[in-house]
Order: C-alpha cells, then sequence, then structure tokens
C-alpha cells in the first residue's frame, strides 16, 4: 500500500499528461485478482505476485484521486513561494500542504480496502493473510483461524480510530 500511495502521488503530480492518464486507467480497468494471476503465472507463489498484485491497480487508483484532490487545491499559496524554489518545493509546500488532511482520509480508506484484498489474494494461494487463514482452517488449527479473524476483524477498527485521532489533532 505505501508502495501504491508513493506511486501514484508522483503519476498526480504529472497527470496532465494523456498517456499517463491512459495508463492509469488502464491499470485500475484490471482487478487485483486478474493482475494476481498474471503475475502468478511470471513469479509463482511468492509474495512479489501479491505486493504488484495490489500495488498496480492501487497505485492507478491513488493517482487519479490524488490529481483530483491536488487540482481542487487553491494556486494562490504557489504563485506566492514561486520565486527561485524548485517545482517539487513549490509543490510540497503549497499543494501538498492544503490537501494534506484529504490525501491522508483517502490513503486510510484505501489502506482499509488493501487489507481486504489481500486476504482475498490468499484464498488462491498467495502467502497473505487470506492465505494462512485458509491454510489454518483446512488443517484444523482453529484457535489460530480465530486469532487470525480477530486480527483482520481489529485492523479495520483501528484504522478508524487511528483516523480519528490523527484527524483530531491535523483539525481536518
Amino acid at each position: 500500500m505505501a508502495l501504491a500511495a508513493i506511486c501514484g502521488l508522483f503519476i498526480a503530480t504529472q497527470f496532465q499528461r494523456r498517456w499517463l492518464r491512459t495508463l492509469c486507467a488502464a491499470l485500475r480497468s484490471v482487478h487485483e485478482l486478474f493482475w494476481a494471476l498474471i503475475f502468478l503465472q511470471c513469479f509463482g507463489l511468492h509474495p512479489l505476485t501479491g505486493l504488484l498484485a495490489i500495488a498496480l491497480p492501487y497505485s492507478g487508483v491513488f493517482a487519479k484521486v490524488y490529481a483530483e484532490i491536488l487540482e481542487e487545491t487553491s494556486a494562490s499559496p504557489e504563485r506566492v513561494i514561486a520565486g527561485n524554489n524548485s517545482r517539487l518545493t513549490n509543490l510540497c509546500y503549497s499543494r501538498i500542504a492544503q490537501a494534506w488532511p484529504h490525501l491522508a482520509s483517502y490513503t486510510r480508506y484505501r489502506f482499509e480496502c488493501g487489507i481486504r484484498s489481500s486476504a482475498i489474494l490468499g484464498f488462491i494461494g498467495l502467502p497473505t493473510l487470506g492465505y494462512y487463514l485458509e491454510a489454518s482452517f483446512s488443517q484444523g488449527y482453529y484457535s489460530e483461524v480465530a486469532s487470525l479473524l480477530l486480527l483482520f476483524l481489529r485492523s479495520s477498527p483501528a484504522s478508524d480510530s487511528g483516523a480519528t485521532n490523527v484527524c483530531y489533532r491535523c483539525g481536518c
């Protein structure tokens, strides 16, 4: 998820280019399960398969949403600090600073979606949370199954309470 968010942010800064928009639309249009099946042929049952299967479509989604969020910010701070600073400095201190609460909120939401996607990818054999859940269930380790289910169920409320604390401190 961190890889997808970082790639999405870098792509969002150049999202006005048509070929990049088309590439992101293509990445977003293929579901994680299909990416997993494609990478399964290339890498086999390897953690890289699951990582790429989630990171590719999510970076396309992040790029689109981040670009829309950054587009909605005011350009006036950028004009004020535009002196002899680099474009990256202007972007960080003007647009990203304004959009930070929205970027952080959306990233937390997609993190929760990514946890669910990784659980689903585990049922096709990729070593993720779902894989360990299915393997423990089929071997009869029900106490381990219960622990994994509690971990999975606890991850969403934990991200929600963490989001509440961050929003309280940031004022978003």
